[in-house]
């Protein structure tokens, strides 16, 4: 004869209390920000790594490959994060877009439109490298510039450009920017900075190579020229002799002015 097995009573199902769900909720909330914020992570990574890459190659460009991978220049174009690649204070990245800005403006051609459009760009892209790079004399520079474009009064470039003359003293290509913004403000009385001016114009003078000196001097104005000139006389012979050599060979002559 067989025993009756009994099955044990199956147990209720308990129910969770909303605060047990609200803690599963919570939980998956928590994963799926950490999924997303690692793939905009990688997403971003993605991007600077291509905005430093066209950054590079526009410094490294030269008359015989001036051109930047235009698919480059496009998919970067499209990317939604490069504003935020601007903002991220990382200094390598933040003035690679500046550049890459820079460069995007350069390919605007003759529409007004999209100019102003690209010059704003620019404009915004500066800011964000002072923003967290405020010795910046660059970007300083930068915006005296398009300052100087949209017409904002003498005053306003000419604080601009103080900062950028304070901050970046003595870096060779800068000085060489500072002197082309400022030359022609220098020439219509447009700017209070000629001391300024005169100090950048004596280090091109004593210390850039003596080409660049002769092409700069004849690219000049009377102004401009009388400032160079001035310092070109107080050289010694065997650098101010070469230089004077080489303008009048570009069909120019260096005439020595009265002293102040």
């Amino acid at each position: 004869m067989t025993a009756d097995v009994k099955e044990p009573p199956a147990r209720p199902l308990r129910r969770r209390s909303a605060s047990g769900w609200l803690l599963v909720a919570t939980a998956l909330s928590a994963c799926g920000l950490v999924f997303w914020s690692a793939f905009t992570t990688v997403r971003a990574l993605v991007g600077a790594a291509d905005v430093v890459t066209i950054s590079q190659m526009l410094e490294r460009r030269t008359e015989k490959s001036p051109d930047v991978d235009p698919d480059l220049l496009d998919k970067v174009a499209k990317d939604q994060n490069i504003d935020e690649l601007a903002n991220s204070c990382f200094g390598v990245i933040a003035k690679a877009v500046l550049t890459y800005r820079i460069a995007r403006f350069d390919q605007a051609g003759d529409d007004p439109r999209l100019k102003d459009e690209r010059l704003t760009d620019v404009e915004r892209a500066a800011t964000a490298v002072l923003r967290c790079q405020p010795l910046d004399g660059n970007a300083w520079l930068i915006l005296a510039r398009i300052a100087d474009a949209k017409g904002k009064p003498p005053e306003e470039v000419d604080r601009l450009l103080r900062r950028s003359f304070w901050l970046a003293p003595a870096e060779g290509w800068i000085i060489r920017n500072r002197f082309l913004a400022l030359a022609p403000r220098i020439e219509t009385g447009q700017t209070a900075l000629a001391s300024e001016f005169s100090l950048d114009a004596i280090r091109i003078v004593r210390h850039f190579p003596i080409k660049d000196v002769s092409e700069l001097y004849i690219a000049q104005g009377p102004k401009v020229r009388e400032i160079m000139a001035r310092e070109i006389f107080r050289l010694r012979e065997r650098r101010r002799d070469p230089i004077i050599r080489l303008v009048d060979q570009l069909g120019v002559t260096v005439r020595k002015p009265s002293e102040p």
